[in-house]
């Protein structure tokens, strides 16, 4: 006898669902998207909570094809890092790590339990980078596995990702005081360069 879902199960697939008819008929009405309200960041981390490697990674290729220019959010990215970690694909899951680490530092060392306080350069965004890292721990930190914690936490505290993360956050210093022209377009080059892997 097959086992019921569970309400929160059944929640999770109609929230999916209905982001994803949302999202179609966005695309079809328009012939793009107008998603304001960030439903798209939803769509691979619901499959991931939904123990859906495989409906998670098509949406994150579907994802990476609608919306090649956007930067996209920390929990999804930590999804993303986790869906090709399961999938096997280990220098993707580290390059889309990297990517969630670089998109916001603080919250990232936050979520996955290391010092933060050194990488900070916005006083005024520490209370908002807490909030942000409770709702991502609350939200998705649940599915990953120790070994998954494990794998995550060696690759942040290697040395390679150390000297990206040291190399970031010098050039977001510099980037506060360094006026328009040459240097300052060199510098936001290197800055996505990193953060592009």
């Amino acid at each position: 006898m097959p086992i019921s879902p569970t309400p929160e199960t059944k929640k999770r697939k109609d929230k999916l669902r209905r982001y994803e008819r949302l999202l179609a008929k966005e695309k079809a009405m328009y012939g793009a998207y107008d998603d304001s309200s960030g439903k798209r960041y939803a769509l691979g981390p619901l499959y991931m909570l939904l123990g859906d490697v495989e409906g998670a990674l098509k949406s994150f290729a579907w994802f990476d094809f609608e919306f090649p220019d956007d930067c996209g959010d920390m929990g999804q990215y930590v999804c993303w890092a986790l869906a090709l970690h399961r999938a096997g694909r280990i220098d993707e899951a580290e390059r889309k790590l990297r990517q969630a680490m670089l998109l916001r530092p603080t919250v990232f060392a936050r979520v996955f339990g290391q010092p933060w306080a050194a990488l900070s350069v916005d006083e005024a965004g520490d209370a908002m980078d807490a909030d942000e890292a409770e709702q991502i721990s609350a939200e998705y930190m649940g599915i990953w596995s120790a070994v998954e914690l494990a794998w995550a936490v060696d690759r942040y505290r290697g040395a390679e990702f150390m000297a990206v993360r040291d190399r970031y956050a010098e050039i977001e210093r510099l980037l506060r005081h360094e006026p328009r022209g040459e240097k300052r377009t060199n510098l936001v080059d290197e800055m996505f360069a990193l953060g592009r892997g």
